[in-house]
């Protein structure tokens, strides 16, 4: 005996589906429209066929479930979607189980990732701080003239017509 013989093909439904792969092999020769016709026809069949087998067997889980031996439990768990165990959390120190120790090393390692940088070198902070606030406060020192509209219509008119624009 086989470890899934509850999920076995019924042999009635594995002659049907080899039918129906002959008839698809043939139409697939052939392209005649009545054995495409034939080939839909016991493609429904099977189908059906598959329904059937599936409603028969989900009724007979239900039927044989019980609240002894946990098989109702079971079949309502694997089918109300409940969350899944998020696994341990590797953390500095120790690895974390229960979700108040989870919490509290995700916690530590967002304190740890989020701090101010050290301050290495005082004298070239303190550089580029006065470097930064000259540039901002220091009024533009540009030479570049504004174009003129003949200047922006001539530019145009260079570009070839056919052109398309790039995209940046």
């Amino acid at each position: 005996m086989r470890k899934n013989d509850s999920y076995e093909t019924p042999p009635e439904i594995r002659a049907q589906t080899t039918h129906t792969n002959r008839l698809r092999k043939i139409w697939q020769r052939t392209k005649w429209p009545q054995d495409k016709k034939a080939y839909n026809r016991e493609k429904e069949k099977l189908s059906k066929m598959w329904k059937e087998h599936n409603n028969n067997s989900w009724q007979k889980k239900i039927t044989n479930a019980n609240t002894e031996d946990k098989t109702i439990w079971n079949l309502i768990k694997t089918y109300t979607g409940e969350n899944y165990k998020i696994p341990p959390l590797r953390g500095i120190n120790k690895i974390a189980y229960s979700n108040q120790e989870k919490e509290e090393e995700i916690a530590l390692s967002l304190q740890d990732q989020f701090k101010p940088n050290k301050i290495r070198d005082k004298n070239n902070d303190k550089t580029v701080r006065k470097t930064v606030k000259h540039f901002i406060t220091s009024p533009p020192n540009s030479t570049i003239e504004p174009c003129s509209p003949n200047e922006v219509r001539e530019a145009i008119k260079a570009l070839k017509k056919k052109k398309k624009p790039r995209r940046r």
